[in-house]
Parts: C-alpha cells; structure tokens; sequence
C-alpha cells in the first residue's frame, strides 16, 4: 500500500505538469494572436523578427502583401503548368504592386509574375478588355528591346491586373549598375553607387532609343522608362512594364517630367535619366542636379553632349527619339539583330484604347494629376 506521503508526492507532480501543459498552451495561444489577420472585424498586428510591432503603414503594407499572395496562389489554380516558387517581397519601389517568381513547365522555365492594384485613374476597362490589352501588347514579343507580357490577366477579388514576363537572373540595369541581387528587398538595394563604362553606356544607350523608338511609332504610351524597368538577358536591355501606360499608373520620373513637359518629350527625358544614371551611379532627381554635376564631374564628352541636348534644350532645340539615336554616341552601335519600326496592324478597338491611354498620360504629366475616365468599350 502506498503512503500518505507518496500520494501527496504524485498529486504534486501531476499538479505541476498540467500547469506546465497549460502554461505551454497559454504561450502558443499568445503568440497566435499576434500573427492572426484580419478577422472578425478585428485588426491583426505584426511584429519584426525582434518583436518590435510593426508601424500603421508596415501594418498595411503586411496585410496588403499577404491578400497579394492569396490572390496569386487563387490565380495559379487554374494555371496547371505553373506553381509559385516563392514570393519576392518588396523588390521594387512601387507601393501596390507585388512580384512572384514562378516555376513553369511550359515556356521560360522561371517568369515573374506581377500583381499591381488597378488605380481609379485607368483609362482602360481591365475587367472586360484584358484580353484585348494582352492581345496588343503580344504584337510586341519579336521586339529584341522589349520584355512583353507573357500573360496578362484581370483578378476580380483583388481588382487587379497580373502580367508575366521571363524572370532574368541578371535583373534590371538599376540592379546591373549597382550589382545588387535583383530579388532582394527595395530598400536593401542600391546604396553602393558604381559606374558604367564608356562602351556599355553607348550599346545599352541605342538598345533602350530603339525600344522607344518602336513604341513611339505605335503611339502606344510608355512614359515608365527607368533604370529599374530596363532588364538584362545576357548584355542586351528590354523594356518592361509597358502595361504601366495603360494603367495610368505615375510615372517614376514624374517629377523631373513635368519640369521640361512640353518643351522636352517626356520619353526623352526618362532617357537621360537613365543615362545619367548608368554614368554617375545616382538617379537624376532634378535638372539642378544635372547643372550642378556639369562643373564637378568629369564627363566624357559624347555623354556630355547628349545629356545637355536633353537637360538644358529650348523648346525649339529638344532632340527627338530618332534624333538621339542619330548623335556620335549611338549611331555606330552593330545591334545583335535588326530591329522592327513598322507600324504593326491595329484593330479600331485597339487603337483607341492606345490612344485614350497616350493622351490621358500626357494629361496626368501636364497637371500632375490623374483624371478618372470611363472604360473603353
């Protein structure tokens, strides 16, 4: 028979596992609540790695992140040789746009996939014309200079649009300049500032001009140029992100745009930025920085020329696309293959959807604001 003691020892025992067992409980239930989302009407919270809750607008951010990867995984559903290799957060600058790298046993074996909010501003009906507007910008694959989506696609849930476009392990050329990795975070990147050299300037110069040039002949409306939307396969640039136009989304470089709009075609400008850029390792952020750089850089003297043609032109002097591509620093340039200038075949549909979308740009440069229009139909 046990004893007194023995029993009071047991009972002891099983007192304190189940405190441990509930305590254990406690902790899990605790830190459940932190991650939890929204729900019930009830907001969730964040935390860094350290703990440290995250701010109102990190909140939003998450929170934005998490329904972006929710509504890629429901898009991937139905894409059965497509699976999501993983998210790649926060790699570029734009707040509203969310990137996935995606694993695909047809085509490119590895593609991006871009997510981007359709604002109140777009000049095209995304819901009922994405097809048309992914049936345009397919006139656009056999461009040399040009990364056309390889899918376009409209998300109800998230009213949003996704494209596709072959993933480069090289990235873009704001990666390329800086030799940064292309899938890290945004504001992980580009503090170290290195240059370019002569040669580089002068090739990836022309690539970008004939992409632009092409786009120029179909009136379709870019005005998105910058280094981070210029990517790299094996040393040869393609835009990307043309939807961007469509979408009437603002312009990177809008500032800087409207400084010179209209004397100065807001293409050309974006091009000089990008110029700058690859020369000095720091974006443009204003014309009185060009200026100021003119008396403590030294410069080679093509580049020179070209920038101050653009940068500090009368309105009666501006260089067009066709002629930058005609000035000492890019008309020798061999190109790896010829390159279109033909107008392509539009339907009436289609052009007017090109032409809405151009002139409502050229608008949201001209008063900085965006002016909501109907859907084309």
């Amino acid at each position: 028979r046990m004893k007194n003691e023995d029993i009071l020892f047991i009972a002891l025992g099983a007192s304190a596992g189940a405190v441990a067992v509930l305590a254990l409980a406690g902790l899990a239930l605790f830190w459940c609540l932190r991650r939890q989302r929204l729900m019930g009407g009830r907001r969730a919270f964040y935390y860094d790695e350290a703990g440290v809750p995250l701010t109102a607008g990190e909140q939003q951010d998450e929170e934005e992140a998490n329904g972006a990867l929710l509504g890629a995984q429901f898009f991937l559903r139905s894409q059965p040789d497509m699976s999501l290799a993983r998210p790649l957060r926060a790699i570029g600058s734009r707040r509203g746009k969310h990137h996935f790298l995606i694993s695909c046993s047809v085509g490119p074996k590895q593609q991006l996939l871009t997510m981007a909010n359709i604002p109140t501003g777009c000049t095209v009906n995304v819901k009922a014309d994405s097809h048309r507007a992914a049936k345009l910008m397919r006139k656009f694959h056999e461009h040399p200079f040009i990364a056309a989506p390889l899918v376009c696609d409209y998300i109800s849930s998230r009213d949003a649009l996704i494209t596709m476009v072959p993933w480069f392990t090289r990235g873009s050329l704001r990666d390329f300049i800086h030799q940064d990795n292309p899938a890290n975070p945004f504001s992980k990147k580009y503090s170290s500032q290195y240059t370019l050299k002569h040669s580089l300037v002068e090739k990836f110069g022309r690539q970008i001009l004939e992409a632009l040039l092409y786009l120029r002949i179909q009136n379709f409306p870019y005005y998105h140029l910058h280094a981070g939307n210029v990517l790299l396969d094996d040393g040869v640039c393609k835009l990307t992100d043309i939807e961007n136009g469509l979408l009437l989304l603002e312009p990177h470089h809008m500032k800087i745009m409207r400084h010179y709009y209209p004397q100065v075609d807001p293409d050309v400008v974006c091009f000089a930025a990008v110029v700058y850029e690859m020369v000095t390792g720091c974006e443009l952020e204003s014309a009185d920085a060009f200026a100021y750089d003119l008396g403590v850089r030294k410069w080679h003297p093509k580049i020179k020329s070209v920038l101050e043609s653009i940068l500090q032109s009368t309105a009666s002097a501006a260089p067009s696309i066709g002629d930058l591509i005609k000035m000492d620093l890019f008309s020798d340039v061999a190109l790896p293959e010829a390159c279109p200038r033909r107008r392509e075949n539009f339907t009436q549909k289609e052009e007017n959807v090109v032409a809405t979308a151009n002139n409502a740009m050229l608008d949201y440069i001209r008063t900085g604001m965006a002016q909501p229009r109907p859907g084309i139909t």
